[in-house]
């Protein structure tokens, strides 16, 4: 929502431009999202949204973990878990892994 308004004042990531970062930060998030939902490539999405919660902690909010960035880290929390624990029984990877 309202892309014109924040791509202006985005975090430029490893030079990229604030337009282009952004844009990749919501393909990111949509994706991996529904990945996560669906439980399919669990693991590779939760990677690809920890580094994306670790550069949201470092870059937009420095670190203050107990102010600002509390949200992105209790994200970066669940998705770790998520690494660490693997997607389930009631999972695509785990239907797709049986057979």
């Amino acid at each position: 929502m309202h892309f014109s308004d924040k791509q202006e004042r985005f975090v430029d990531f490893m030079s990229l431009g604030p337009q282009f970062s952004l844009i990749l930060v919501i393909i990111a998030e949509f994706i991996c999202s529904i990945l996560i939902i669906l439980g399919l490539f669990t693991r590779v999405a939760a990677v690809i949204l920890i580094v994306n919660m670790l550069v949201a902690i470092s870059l937009a909010h420095s670190w203050q973990i107990i102010g600002e960035a509390q949200l992105p880290f209790l994200f970066l929390a669940g998705y770790v878990s998520l690494l660490l624990l693997g997607p389930g029984k009631i999972s695509l990877d785990n239907f797709v892994n049986r057979r």
